[in-house]
């Protein structure tokens, strides 16, 4: 007698998924996938860190060691779906090409008026003029006070909005917590339960462009104003983990990747980074924290040991 289905196995039958994440006391975790993932220096953690993907035909594990969702979605979120292949029917029978799972996108939509404090503060930084480009190059969308970062891919199509309210703390900065300590990130809307990730600031890659990319979108933005001439293409990965854009960065043709990370994440990016190469991206780490007269300059941030290169402008600026 077979085992009853889960309750998550049901719903991926009646919306015709040909994979799904189990839930609940049916949830069974994996390592991840992930080399640079934390969890592989947690000794409680290793083996249990990410929820393999199963066939929603056989309710068999994919192949938990590339296919999952890792728990630490903040400081990890490899999260890497079997979109490419078919369920098989048997054990002996090995996955068939599919089609690729088709999500229901949304329209790109041109930069909202200004009604944030992201953009009050970055007026004063960079002046308005040069703002307002980089409001129109990344279509800003700005919704009584929070600030909408719409995740375009190659084609425009936005996958993903994620929501977040700025505000400058008592001592002058540009933050994206509140008085309590806690970040200030709203319901993020997609389109579909399941996305396929690209990074920030995407629609603006072309064949051939030399992408730099950096953990947060107001750091991508920034470094846009501070540098307008700058060939390279400046993109956010929106958290630590690089992993999850294997797939989008081997779709981008001729591109090259340079990635610029928080001081804290250096040797997290380096080990993902040597990942990517492994399969083909061309990328390597750039190290801006050691160029020359950049450590002055971060001294003068809250928190030097995790800086990140819109600390520099702006500490840079505010010298000027």
């Amino acid at each position: 007698m077979s085992a009853p289905k889960s309750s998550a196995r049901i719903n991926a039958e009646r919306r015709g998924w040909a994979h799904y994440l189990e839930n609940g006391s049916a949830k069974e975790y994996v390592s991840c996938p992930n080399p640079g993932c934390k969890s592989h220096f947690m000794k409680d953690t290793a083996n249990r860190s990410a929820t393999p993907y199963r066939w929603t035909r056989t309710g068999a594990i994919v192949k938990a060691s590339e296919f999952a969702r890792c728990r630490h979605e903040r400081a990890c979120g490899y999260d890497r779906r079997p979109d490419g292949y078919s369920a098989p029917i048997n054990e002996s029978e090995p996955a068939q090409p599919a089609r690729r799972y088709q999500s229901k996108f949304w329209r790109w939509t041109p930069a909202t008026p200004p009604n944030s404090e992201l953009t009050t503060y970055a007026s004063r930084l960079f002046g308005s003029e040069r703002w307002e480009w980089v409001r129109e190059l990344y279509g800003l969308i700005e919704l009584d006070g929070k600030v909408g970062y719409q995740y375009a891919d190659l084609e425009r199509q936005v996958r993903l909005v994620k929501f977040v309210r700025h505000r400058v703390n008592e001592l002058g900065h540009l933050t994206k917590k509140g008085r309590n300590g806690r970040p200030l990130y709203f319901d993020t809307k997609k389109p579909d339960a399941l996305i396929d990730w690209c990074l920030y600031g995407s629609h603006l890659i072309r064949p051939g462009s030399t992408v730099a990319v950096v953990e947060s979108e107001d750091t991508a933005l920034f470094m846009r104003a501070a540098f307008p001439h700058d060939p390279r293409v400046w993109c956010a990965s929106s958290g630590s983990s690089l992993t999850r854009f294997r797939e989008f960065m081997a779709s981008c043709q001729r591109a090259r990747f340079e990635f610029f990370p928080d001081c804290d994440n250096v040797e997290q990016w380096v080990d993902q980074s040597k990942y990517l190469s492994n399969h083909g991206i061309r990328c390597h780490v750039a190290r801006w924290m050691d160029a020359p007269g950049v450590a002055d300059v971060l001294k003068r941030c809250p928190d030097p040991g995790k800086a990140d290169p819109k600390d520099w402008v702006v500490q840079s600026r505010r010298r000027a």
